[in-house]
């Protein structure tokens, strides 16, 4: 081969080399884009399951937020008419005739004086009377019990009386004795208002 020769085939060989290096070049781009492609595909799909699945878990804590907090209105509106309930039950107590009254704080401090206590009248109890120590003191010896209760010059809030001894107060206002009961009859009342 003579140099012209020579010199085309090396041209040649170097123009075939440069262009399967231009093709295998051009392959491995493709491959890679393709391979980005099916990525960026994967990834966006890998996007979309996890949002469906997180909106979907979203949603349904949402919705249970949403029914706790009607719950807790509700449970609060409950807790509102019950108080009402109670209050009216006060209210229509202090509004019996004062007799039936006196007659109820009369059984009232039988039941829980040992006779020999200071009774502080309630600020809200002018209808007891004058005689209401007398009163109890004959009921109480009746009763078989000390008839030697005293009146305090203190007077305590609300309708009834506290008796006193020894520093220990036993609350027997009408409004100590019904929230009393209340913690004894409250799941009736609601059974009654919402059952």
């Amino acid at each position: 081969m003579d140099a012209r020769n020579l010199l085309d085939k090396i041209q040649e060989d170097a123009k075939a080399d440069a262009q399967k290096t231009v093709a295998d070049a051009k392959e491995r781009a493709l491959n890679l884009q393709k391979a980005s492609d099916k990525r960026m595909d994967d990834l966006e799909a890998s996007y979309k399951r996890r949002f469906q699945t997180e909106s979907v878990a979203l949603e349904e804590r949402l919705k249970r937020m949403g029914d706790l907090e009607a719950k807790k209105n509700r449970l609060q509106k409950q807790r509102e008419l019950i108080d009402l309930a109670f209050e009216n039950a006060k209210e229509g107590v202090r509004s019996l005739p004062q007799d039936s009254l006196l007659a109820f704080f009369v059984s009232q401090a039988v039941k829980t004086a040992t006779g020999d206590e200071t009774v502080l009248l309630g600020r809200s109890s002018d209808f007891l009377g004058d005689n209401f120590i007398d009163t109890l003191n004959q009921e109480l010896v009746k009763a078989g019990k000390k008839g030697q209760l005293k009146k305090g010059q203190a007077t305590v809030e609300g309708t009834g009386f506290v008796l006193e001894s020894g520093g220990v107060l036993y609350d027997c206002t009408l409004e100590k004795l019904i929230d009393a009961e209340r913690l004894t009859c409250e799941k009736q009342v609601a059974d009654i208002l919402f059952g």
